[in-house]
């Protein structure tokens, strides 16, 4: 094993297989006599061996024995699954020249997952990135595979158990085989992708293009409309036509999410191939009737021999069709790209389509993954087949900027696959933590929801890629909570990130600390970053924005490290520098070699402040390796207003070591910082013209009025039902005494009253909804008394009150109260909706509320 000298990592995996089968296991018996290793995989044989003997033993030893022979190898399990982590975090192990050690904790990691399998609930290992064994992996896929580190970004936030992340590392990267990401780093992809024709289903195959009515799209995007489109074939055998509509609250469509890489959907010409078309009609027509909500359901007249019964959905939305390509049009498609904030939270589905999943077959996986007859996944229950999940992982689709954004609007997420019925958990589980979907099923109601939003969407957007690098500000403030159509209309993407940051009011601090490209240098608004780069946001401290500026607030008791480095100073940008740190007289001072990472725009090698500087650590002063370096713009009083220079990466240096004397002779740049005082208030000085705050309430989609629409809706039936009985009495002076004719009438109008009521509430608020959305609406405008009263939460939030009401259904019933019955039997299901993954019979496709 090449480990004479640990003698207890054999043991991990050989004694612990050993225990599993209840017999010695030598170490022989892994090896292929085609190889002069143990391979890391676990061989066919063990995990039958280990099935067959567990179940043998459930079925004919006694209650008792099998639990005392099942919590003997738990204590087993704990052991080695906590020795294994230790190890894998320790950071000498694997620097050992040579070392085997990450690859035989990787297959420790493996045999753990097997053996977990044997009881009810086990904490299964999961990868971190500071474990060797999911730097050998993620090696292994950079450099064996060719995959690109910024999309593996995703492995900080997704902890995948380590077969899944295994199955991964056995994967080529997702896109053309032409694609080289040898140069892409961890915040930047370099592969760049135009816009290629569409592929056709088969080989050879060589159908004509179906085009679009562009007129009719134009004009319906000129109008702030949105364009369906419904196919059609007048003839059974003729060939397939596109109609343009636009959407009104009646229509019921679904959106196409989809990768242009693919070459599927995506083509640069508004046009695509007869059988990619008819391939997408076929899809659509065999979504089940149960993907659409009651209330929307559409009334159709009843089917006949001679007429074809209707379809869930005839009309859908692919921006291939939609949105305007041709650079003539290049207004109307900024316009159009706008609005899909509006078009996916307005559709009734997302249907995602990435080719990889569409021919992903759960269980069966390619030859050329294989070797030796070792299976290169393993199923211990059939809602945990890893295999699919580190395929959806590695998928296309997850690995894009505009798909994260078109997932989290979406009300019904909505996969297109094959045979994912027996990870449908699996895969909920995987998409809503990857997505964070249900942090966006509520509002964003104050600057601390915005505030968290924005962190979670930065975070996932960490490890997606995209063309168009001046998209991320109108992502980032859809997947916030604003209105993003606002700054649809700006060409400069700079502006966009500046309307972005002032609208949040709360940023995490961990950004003044990011190498990234910023808005210019020394100067108001020059922290502001321009682009997503890797971060991990703890949210101790943050930036909040006031009338003097951004402020520094700390959210835990340990104060914010602030130093000040005396004027006059000049720093160099080329080299490095010794800062020296003088807490106070008498004591220990601390030495940094400090290297400056300026602004990817800035040319100045030297800077000089003449009112000092002032440097802020990040975290504890001990523990801190980078920190953000300001000019003193102006001081007023107690008032230090700052100006953003650059971040800093630290490296501590003890005096007696060789590196500090070293540096010390060599470096010509020594500056000493003190403890700024305690009365100092710091702000980042901010624009004197700063855009107008494009924060607002707003549901995420018109379902989300569910909860106080059954509280206003009662509200108001009650209120008419008063006024009417009183009406009843003036008239005939007792409601008996109206006769049976007009009784029955009276209670036919009853039972479609509340219908009506409701009708007419959803029609106002999804036109107010819509209104939102322009790029011209502001919460002062024409609807502000219907926002104040939307947005109004009581004391007893709507959502409580509801489930009262559902709770005391039964009470009603007792009293007689059908109506009572009837209202809550109507939303039970639209107030408490299963989380589930919806397999259909013909088109498997698994949907995510």
């Amino acid at each position: 094993m090449e480990l004479a000298d640990r003698d207890d990592v054999p043991w991990l995996f050989f004694g612990l297989a050993s225990e599993a089968l209840d017999r010695d296991v030598a170490h022989q018996e892994f090896f292929e006599s085609h190889q002069q290793d143990i391979d890391l995989r676990i061989p066919e044989w063990f995990w039958s061996e280990l099935k067959a003997r567990w179940k043998h033993l459930r079925e004919t030893a006694s209650s008792s024995a099998y639990k005392q022979k099942q919590k003997h190898l738990r204590k087993c399990y704990d052991f080695a699954r906590t020795l294994a982590g230790f190890q894998d975090l320790e950071k000498d192990i694997a620097q050992e020249e040579g070392s085997q050690l990450p690859l035989i904790l990787l297959s420790v990691h493996m045999l753990l997952y097997l053996i977990s399998t044997v009881f009810v609930s086990a904490k299964l290992p999961r990868s971190i990135l500071s474990s060797k064994s999911t730097q050998l992996l993620v090696e292994r896929m950079v450099v064996e595979n060719g995959w690109c580190r910024k999309r593996l970004n995703f492995l900080d936030s997704i902890r995948l158990f380590y077969p899944a992340l295994y199955f991964m590392a056995s994967f080529r990267p997702p896109g053309l085989p032409t694609d080289n990401h040898r140069l892409c780093t961890a915040t930047k992809c370099h592969v760049t992708t135009g816009l290629a024709q569409p592929l056709h289903r088969t080989p050879g195959c060589q159908c004509q293009d179906i085009h679009v009515p562009l007129e009719q799209v134009l004009n319906i995007v000129s109008e702030g409309g949105i364009p369906l489109i419904r196919i059609t074939r007048p003839q059974p055998s003729g060939d397939f036509q596109l109609e343009v509509v636009p959407y009104t609250r009646s229509l019921n469509f679904v959106a196409i999410s989809h990768v242009w890489s693919n070459r599927q959907f995506g083509s640069a010409e508004n046009s695509l191939p007869s059988c990619q078309v008819e391939y997408l009609e076929s899809t659509i027509a065999q979504l089940p009737p149960d993907l659409v909500s009651r209330r929307d359901t559409t009334e159709y007249s009843a089917p006949s021999s001679a007429i074809k019964p209707p379809r869930t959905f005839e009309y859908f939305w692919l921006d291939t069709f939609c949105i305007p390509q041709d650079p003539e049009h290049s207004d109307l498609k900024n316009k159009a790209i706008g609005s899909m904030n509006l078009i996916h939270a307005a559709a009734t589905q997302t249907i995602v389509f990435d080719s990889a999943l569409q021919k992903l077959d759960a269980g069966q996986l390619p030859s050329s993954l294989i070797v030796s007859g070792r299976p290169t996944f393993y199923a211990p229950n059939d809602e945990a087949l890893l295999d699919v999940t580190a395929h959806i992982c590695a998928s296309n689709w997850m690995g894009r900027a505009w798909t994260l954004q078109e997932a989290v609007l979406s009300e019904n997420l909505v996969f297109s696959a094959q045979r994912l019925n027996y990870v449908r958990q699996d895969i909920l589980r995987l998409v809503e933590t990857s997505l964070n979907v249900r942090e966006h099923r509520y509002y964003a109601r104050g600057t601390a929801d915005r505030a968290a939003r924005f962190v979670n969407a930065h975070t996932r957007l960490q490890s997606r890629t995209t063309t168009m690098t001046q998209d991320l500000p109108l992502i980032l403030m859809n997947m916030s909570g604003m209105n993003g159509n606002v700054i649809s209309q700006f060409a400069d993407s700079d502006q966009k990130m500046k309307l972005l940051i002032y609208s949040l009011g709360e940023l995490p601090i961990e950004l003044l600390f990011s190498q990234c490209a910023r808005m210019g240098c020394r100067q108001t608004d020059s922290w502001i970053p321009l682009e997503v780069v890797p971060e991990s946001f703890l949210e101790e401290s943050v930036l909040r924005l006031s009338n003097d500026g951004f402020l520094f607030h700390s959210k835990n008791a340990s104060p914010l490290q602030f130093y000040t480095v005396s004027p006059p100073a000049v720093w160099h940008r080329d080299g490095q520098a010794l800062l020296t740190i003088s807490d106070r007289p008498g004591k220990m001072e601390r030495r940094y070699l400090v290297k400056a990472v300026p602004n990817t725009t800035e040319r100045q090698a030297t800077v000089i402040s003449e009112k000092g500087w002032v440097i802020l650590f990040e975290g504890q002063l001990a523990s801190s390796s980078r920190a953000a370096r300001f000019i003193i713009s102006r001081t007023t009083g107690s008032k230090v207003y700052l100006h953003f220079d650059c971040s800093m990466e630290l490296v501590q240096l003890f005096q007696d070591s060789p590196e500090y004397n070293k540096i010390n002779q060599a470096s010509s740049h020594n500056w000493t910082a003190r403890r700024a005082d305690s009365a100092d208030e710091f702000i980042i000085e901010r624009s004197p013209l700063t855009p107008e705050s494009l924060s607002f309430v707003r549901p995420q989609n018109p379902a989300q009025y569910s909860d106080r629409f059954v509280a206003v809706v009662e509200f108001i039936y009650f209120g008419m039902s008063y006024l009417e009985r009183w009406i009843l009495r003036r008239i005939f002076g007792d409601e008996n005494n109206m006769g049976w004719p007009i009784g029955v009438a009276f209670y036919l109008f009853k039972t479609m009253e509340i219908a009506w009521i409701e009708q007419a509430l959803r029609t106002v608020a999804h036109k107010a909804w819509i209104k939102t959305y322009a790029p011209t609406w502001k919460p002062t405008g024409v609807w502000k008394w219907f926002w104040k009263l939307s947005n109004y939460e009581p004391p007893i939030p709507f959502s409580t009150i509801n489930k009262l009401l559902s709770s005391h259904s039964i009470c009603f019933f007792l009293e007689g109260h059908w109506h009572m019955v009837a209202l809550i039997s109507w939303y039970w299901v639209e107030l408490f909706p299963k989380e589930e993954l919806l397999i259909c019979a013909n088109v498997e496709i698994s949907k995510l509320h």
